[in-house]
């Protein structure tokens, strides 16, 4: 009975039109996939140039502080903006890029490839 079951799978075969429109289906999920990921970049470079002014501000405060303790606390401040800086820069840089093109990726070798 396995065997017939193991046959009866080998035989099945999708029709053209089923694939075609199977991939027209997956193309239209990669290109909203870029989108989004394109948005959040967008987002992300937002967040990243509000964060920059935040620092210029700390920066001009310090430049009119007298107090020490008021000095300190603005540089904590900048510390962490810095930080955060580097994470949105990371993110940035990661942001939905894909490891291969949606024709590569389609393809069955691909999906079993050690190697981007």
């Amino acid at each position: 009975m396995e065997g017939q079951f193991e046959a009866l799978l080998k035989a099945l075969q999708p029709t053209e039109e089923l694939f075609r429109l199977a991939r027209a289906m997956f193309e239209d999920l990669w290109k909203h996939r870029l989108e989004s990921a394109a948005e959040k970049e967008k987002t992300l470079r937002a967040e990243l140039e509000k964060t920059e002014r935040g620092v210029e501000q700390f920066l001009d405060r310090i430049a009119d502080a007298q107090l020490p303790s008021l000095i300190t606390a603005y540089e904590n401040r900048i510390r962490k903006l810095e930080e955060q800086k580097i994470v949105l820069h990371e993110k940035i840089a990661n942001c939905g890029r894909p490891l291969r093109s949606f024709d590569e990726s389609l393809k069955p070798h691909s999906i079993f490839s050690e190697t981007p």
